[in-house]
C-alpha cells in the first residue's frame, strides 16, 4: 500500500465555494475535533476571512480560488497520532507557505486510512501574485514530502509526479467526495491483492496443501461504504471563456467586486473607525540593582515587528477598509503594528505597604 498525493483542481471563481469546501473539509464527522484542523500564514482562527481579506487587499477576487491537496499516506508501519499527523501536514504545507500562500491542513478520520487535505489559497500574500506551479515545481514538493515521511519512517510517494495532478477540471456542483480519491486508494489496495498473487504463483508447489488463492492470513483496510455529500445548492459559475485546466494558469484583474461575505476577523469597530490591533508586547520584570545601561540592552535587543509582518498587516487593513466600503460604511481602517514594551521593576513587589481592614463609619 503505497502514499498518494493528488493535486485536485476546481474551477471555482467564487468565494462561496471556498467556504463550502471549507465546511466540508473541517467537518467534525470527519476530524473529530477542532485539533485536527491547523493553519499557516494566518493571525488568528478565523482562516476564511483572512483568506478572503488577502484577495480583496490584491485585487484578486477573479481568479481560481483555491487548490486542494489530498495526502493518502500508506498504513504500512503507520502508527501515527492524530497530533503526528497534524504535524506531518504542516511540515508538508511549510513548502508552500515559504513561498508567501496560506494554507490550512485537515485530518480526517472517517476512513480506514486516515488523511490530509491541504487547501491553499491562491492569492500570494506577500506579493499578490495568482498561483502557478510548474510539473518540476509540483516534483519538488513531492521530494519535500518524501523526505518528511523518510524522517517518519513512514511509506514514500512512489507515484510519477504527472499523477499526482488531476488533469480532468471540477465543478464545485460536482461535490466534494471528489477531494477524497476513493478510487485512488481502492486501485492502490487491489494492486496488493495481485502482487500477492502474482508472487504467490511464482512461487507455487504443486505438492503443496497450502490454496495459493487464499489471502485470509493477510489483514487488510478494507474501505467502507460511502454516503456521497450532499453540497450545498450553489449556481454554476457563469463562464465567458472555459477555462483549461494548467498548472501555469495565471490571469490577473484590476477590479474589485462587491461580494457578500461572512464577518471580518474579531475587530473593535466604534466611532473613530475599525481598529486592527498586530501590536506586539513584551513584559520585563528588571531587577531593582540593574543599571541604566543593562536596561537599555534589554530594550535595544527587542526585535520589532518584521516588514514582512507590517506588509501583510497593511494589506488586512486595505483589505478591511475595501469590505466596509462594500458594505455601505465609509469609514477609515487603522493598523496598529507597534511594539510594545512594559517594563516592571522588582523594587514595587518588595514594598512593605500593609493592606489595612476598612474603617467603619
Amino acid at each position: 500500500m503505497n502514499t498518494i498525493i493528488k493535486d485536485i483542481y476546481f474551477t471555482t471563481k467564487k468565494f462561496e465555494d471556498v467556504l463550502e469546501m471549507h465546511s466540508y473539509l473541517s467537518d467534525r464527522v470527519k476530524t473529530e475535533t477542532d485539533k485536527n484542523i491547523s493553519g499557516l500564514g494566518f493571525i488568528s482562527d478565523n482562516y476564511m476571512d483572512e483568506i478572503y481579506t488577502t484577495k480583496v487587499a490584491n485585487q484578486n477576487t477573479h481568479t481560481t480560488q483555491t487548490r486542494q491537496i489530498t495526502i493518502s499516506i500508506s498504513p504500512i508501519n503507520n502508527s501515527c497520532s492524530d497530533d503526528e499527523y497534524i504535524k506531518m501536514g504542516l511540515e508538508m504545507a511549510k513548502y508552500y507557505f515559504d513561498q508567501g500562500f496560506q494554507i490550512i491542513v485537515y485530518l480526517h478520520k472517517d476512513t480506514p486510512r486516515h488523511h490530509l487535505h491541504l487547501l491553499l489559497n491562491t492569492v500570494n500574500f506577500k506579493t499578490g501574485k495568482v498561483f502557478k506551479q510548474s510539473l518540476k515545481a509540483l516534483n519538488r514538493f513531492k521530494v519535500h514530502c518524501n523526505n518528511i515521511l523518510q524522517n517518519h519512517n513512514l511509506d514514500l510517494i512512489r507515484m510519477p509526479t504527472a499523477e499526482m495532478l488531476d488533469l480532468i477540471p471540477h465543478d464545485i456542483s460536482e461535490g466534494f467526495n471528489i477531494c477524497e480519491i476513493f478510487d485512488e486508494v481502492m486501485a492502490d489496495n487491489a494492486k496488493v491483492f495481485e502482487d500477492l498473487y502474482d508472487n504467490s504463483s511464482s512461487t507455487y508447489d504443486e505438492n503443496s496443501s497450502y490454496d495459493t488463492c487464499d489471502f485470509s492470513m493477510f489483514s487488510f483496510y478494507a474501505p467502507r461504504s460511502y454516503r456521497p455529500y450532499k453540497a450545498y445548492t450553489s449556481p454554476k459559475p457563469n463562464k465567458i471563456t472555459k477555462e483549461v485546466n494548467s498548472m501555469d494558469y495565471f490571469k490577473k484583474t484590476q477590479d474589485l467586486p462587491a461580494t457578500d461575505t461572512p464577518q471580518l476577523p474579531d475587530t473593535i469597530l466604534n466611532e473613530t473607525g475599525l481598529t486592527l490591533n498586530c501590536s506586539n508586547n513584551l513584559n520585563f520584570i528588571v531587577p531593582d540593582g540593574y543599571s541604566k545601561e543593562q536596561l537599555s540592552d534589554i530594550i535595544n535587543s527587542v526585535e520589532p515587528v518584521s516588514k514582512e509582518d507590517k506588509v501583510f498587516n497593511a494589506k488586512l487593513g486595505i483589505g478591511s477598509k475595501a469590505e466596509l466600503q462594500n458594505r455601505g460604511l465609509d469609514t477609515p481602517v487603522y493598523v496598529d503594528t507597534s511594539t510594545n514594551i512594559n517594563i516592571i521593576f522588582d523594587s514595587v513587589l518588595e514594598s512593605d505597604i500593609v493592606d489595612s481592614p476598612p474603617k467603619k463609619k
